[in-house]
């Protein structure tokens, strides 16, 4: 099981549609570059329900990206993973959303809620959860595998992101790829068992 972390170090932030933009044209050129170059994987790509996935289910990966993180896992088995930026938000009304009528959460636990269920949804599984802080966002990785085999970290300056498209994802330069040991903090399971939620909604 592999975990990529791509940075991209914005000066300042774009708008939110820019961003959104920003964020997916990165996710999806990694995603397409990652099989080709570095696991040597060409098999088609399809999207069912909105979810991509290769047809020849060769390898899967699972996409999530907030704020300036774009983060993609790979793996042999069905994976998910989820990141979210920590930041303050009305934990309540969103909790409601998953369930959980809740009033007095704390920010971690409620991250830690989020993105269990995300993970688990696109993992389909909860088999092995690894929960972890990677700088300031919380994640959850979901799969079939016991362990995280190696994690990657790309830092793409504030210039390459902002003007992406005048780059080529696979001539971006190697030093700002490196192979990192994951010393984020993991995390014990949320005390709320995700796989008791039930959205009535």
């Amino acid at each position: 099981m592999d975990i990529w972390f791509v940075n991209l170090n914005f000066k300042n932030l774009p708008t939110k549609t820019e961003l959104n933009d920003i964020q997916h044209f990165y996710s999806e050129n990694f995603l397409k570059t990652l099989l080709s170059n570095f696991y040597n994987n060409n098999s088609e790509l399809s999207v069912k329900s909105g979810k991509k996935y290769l047809k020849d289910n060769s390898i899967y990966f699972s996409i999530s990206h907030s704020g300036n993180l774009v983060v993609l896992a790979f793996d042999k088995n069905k994976i998910g993973i989820d990141a979210e930026l920590l930041k303050d938000r009305n934990y309540s009304k969103i909790l409601k959303y998953f369930g959980i009528f809740q009033a007095d959460i704390s920010q971690e636990e409620f991250y830690k809620i989020w993105t269990v269920y995300e993970a688990e949804y696109k993992s389909e599984t909860n088999k092995n959860l690894h929960i972890f802080k990677y700088k300031n966002y919380m994640c959850s990785l979901s799969s079939e595998n016991p362990s995280i085999s190696n994690v990657y970290e790309i830092n793409i300056p504030n210039d390459i992101a902002v003007n992406k498209r005048n780059i080529d994802i696979k001539k971006v330069d190697e030093t700002l790829f490196r192979k990192i040991s994951l010393t984020a903090d993991f995390l014990t399971p949320s005390n709320i068992k995700i796989k008791q939620i039930k959205n009535e909604g």
